[in-house]
């Protein structure tokens, strides 16, 4: 017999249908699965970033060897090659002459091509032909025309 109070009619069993928790485990997934999306963004997204950073060191330390006048490249001619310690990545030196005498317009270009994608960083910069810098010619004082004030 199912007892009345006050009108309504109290069941015989309360608590969460199989609909509710079928809904609630469905939510859960969906949130863990999402989760694995941006853990996997993420990740790729910090190896990215490692990469570029190494072929920036890279490519500043080959423009440390080339203004000082050390290693396998001049500055005067350019060359490409790989890192000895680092042999996936790539190195290119450009080289033109600038507007200055005795001074180079260098681009230095390391690259690595692992993973879905490569990364590149490109270094610029005006670099004085390191076997001419003790070869300088003696400064001079300007000649002056007219009277001085």
């Amino acid at each position: 017999m199912i007892a009345r109070r006050s009108g309504t009619i109290r069941s015989a069993r309360p608590g969460i249908s199989l609909i509710e928790v079928l809904l609630a485990t469905a939510i859960f997934l969906m949130s863990i699965a999402a989760l694995g999306i941006l853990l996997n963004t993420g990740s790729d997204a910090a190896l990215e970033a490692y990469r570029t950073n190494l072929c920036s060191q890279l490519a500043r330390a080959k423009m440390a060897e080339l203004e000082a006048g050390v290693g396998d490249v001049a500055v005067t001619s350019g060359g490409s090659g790989t890192f000895a310690d680092r042999p996936t990545y790539n190195w290119e030196v450009i080289s033109t002459p600038a507007a200055v005498a005795n001074a180079y317009d260098v681009t230095i270009r390391v690259w690595v091509e692992s993973g879905n994608r490569p990364t590149e960083v490109s270094l610029s910069q005006i670099v004085i032909d390191p076997t001419l810098l003790n070869n300088a010619a003696p400064l001079q004082a300007p000649t002056t025309t007219g009277t001085p004030p």
